[in-house]
């Protein structure tokens, strides 16, 4: 068992292996992974980081990180190599949300060593839950915010460019004979979105025309400004003519 407190002294973030897969000091297989079971307690957000020290010399992989905390519990990292090779230490990180640097470190002597030929070791018990729990919070990590507000959010973006096309529209209409530089700056910004949207996409791009729904909204809020401002301009006329 081996302990680690803060790196930086504000912090009360702390790390513990408690267990590891296979034993320290083991030979690997190629490509085979490394498992640490890791007990943390924090005061905030943080990811949790185990990789070899070593291991930015040789090609392998590494674990991804969900968010953990704030409070206490366990943690799985592991990594593993896919040539040949060995690894002394493995070093353990928390690094909170939106930083870089880490504010606990934990350095553990492993002594592995990965070949070509060596024994397949059996998994614990504890690896695949603790990897398919690691793996379902990532996904949780990664999925788009949920709700109601979230989805009438949505679906307002989303009509907003069917719902410009047919303000613009009813604008030229309204406004015709009248139209002027402020009338035609939206109708040329979206033109231009238009255009670098079909390009992209006959040059193979399947995300360009995320920029015409980026855009919509704005050119839709600025033609509706731009109508409320002629309907009291034309209200105001006619009152002034009574």
């Amino acid at each position: 068992m081996v302990l680690a407190g803060p790196a930086l002294a504000q912090a009360p973030v702390s790390l513990q292996v408690v267990v590891t897969d296979p034993p320290q000091g083991s030979r690997l297989q190629r490509g085979e992974a490394f498992y640490a079971r890791v007990q943390y307690q924090t005061d905030r957000e943080i990811r949790i980081w185990g990789r070899g020290k070593e291991a930015a010399l040789a090609p392998g992989k590494s674990h991804p990180s969900p968010v953990y905390g704030p409070g206490s519990g366990e943690a799985l990292v592991w990594f593993s190599l896919d040539v040949p090779g060995k690894i002394d230490i493995m070093r353990i990180q928390a690094v909170p949300l939106g930083r870089e640097d880490a504010v606990a470190v934990l350095e553990v002597p492993v002594n592995l060593r990965w070949e070509n030929v060596a024994p397949k070791h059996g998994r614990a018990a504890w690896v695949d839950p603790m990897s398919a729990d690691q793996q379902r919070r990532v996904q949780e990590n990664l999925s788009p915010p949920s709700g109601l507000g979230w989805d009438i959010f949505t679906a307002l973006i989303l009509a907003s460019t069917p719902g410009y096309l047919l303000l613009q529209g009813f604008a030229f209409w309204r406004m015709r004979g009248r139209t002027g530089v402020a009338f035609w700056l939206p109708v040329g910004v979206m033109a231009l979105v238009y255009l670098v949207a079909l390009i992209a996409v006959l040059a193979g791009s399947n995300i360009a025309p995320i920029w015409v729904v980026f855009m919509s909204p704005i050119a839709l809020i600025y033609v509706i400004v731009l109508l409320i401002l002629d309907f009291r301009r034309t209200s105001h006329a006619s009152g002034t003519q009574r």
